[in-house]
């Protein structure tokens, strides 16, 4: 049975969170965007906002480890930011384990990889093209690219 996977990003603004589809963004620092972003997978929060970081870094990280995850590789970063570490590891035939691990608590969770690449796929294009009005078109380009390429190699599997 395929489960449900959602991904959402925002943006934080003083203690708010702005969804990054909101017609207006207000970011203070080119180069310490602050955010988040949400993981679900069939209602269970994987990833929350509490756990807060330098949004366009950890995305930029997660499209190198969505890479390592296609080619079969295991994958380990912590956040931009946070003691917080994320690891993917390769299992059985379209599936991998997430791992979340903080000082407080250690998330696991197996997760069909087609659906897990799809929606980040989906989630970046939206953040890094709505991100590309608002900052440096080429930075967003750059990671457009980048997705587009790896999504061509999830086609290939």
């Amino acid at each position: 049975m395929r489960k449900m996977i959602s991904v959402s990003t925002f943006l934080k603004e003083n203690n708010s969170f702005v969804p990054i589809e909101s017609d207006h963004l207000c970011i203070q620092d080119d180069d310490y965007i602050e955010g988040a972003l949400v993981l679900c997978v069939d209602g269970e929060e994987l990833i929350g906002l509490d756990c807060y970081d330098y949004i366009d870094e950890l995305l930029s990280y997660i499209i190198t480890g969505i890479d390592d995850l296609l080619d079969g590789k295991e994958f380990f970063t912590y956040f931009p930011d946070q003691p917080l570490g994320l690891k993917f590891s390769p299992k059985s035939a379209g599936y991998f384990l997430f791992e979340l691990t903080s000082s407080k608590e250690h998330k696991k969770k197996l997760i069909e990889t087609k659906g897990f690449v799809d929606a980040m796929f989906h989630a970046m294009d939206i953040f890094f093209t709505r991100l590309k009005k608002e900052i440096d078109p080429d930075e967003c380009e750059f990671e457009l690219s980048r997705v587009e390429i790896l999504k061509k190699k999830a086609d290939e599997l």
